[in-house]
């Protein structure tokens, strides 16, 4: 999973417990400083499927309300930075540049 992750995430990646366990990975990355939404995060989990695969989100940033879906559906989020978005407050700031 490390070799396959851009280099600023593969660092942050946690050491697998055992070697032969399957990963599925959604990468979130538009561009190197965007912040992820709920809207983004359920694009993506329509495409994913069910898997018993651990299962890892990597994004430079994610809104509250993102996060709360990934976690409700056992990801483990890898994230560059951790500013407290939310999904409305975000929206309303950069809407209006």
């Amino acid at each position: 999973m490390k070799k396959l992750a851009p280099p600023q995430y593969s660092k942050l990646l946690p050491e697998p417990k055992d070697k032969e366990k399957l990963y599925n990975a959604i990468l979130f990355l538009k561009n190197n400083r965007d912040v992820v939404l709920s809207k983004d995060v359920k694009k993506a989990l329509k495409k994913f499927g069910d898997t018993t695969n651990k299962k890892i989100a990597l994004g430079y940033n994610f809104t509250f309300e993102a996060k709360q879906l990934l976690n409700e559906n056992r990801f483990e989020i890898v994230l560059i930075r951790d500013f407290p978005w939310n999904d409305a407050n975000y929206i309303d700031i950069y809407s209006n540049h």
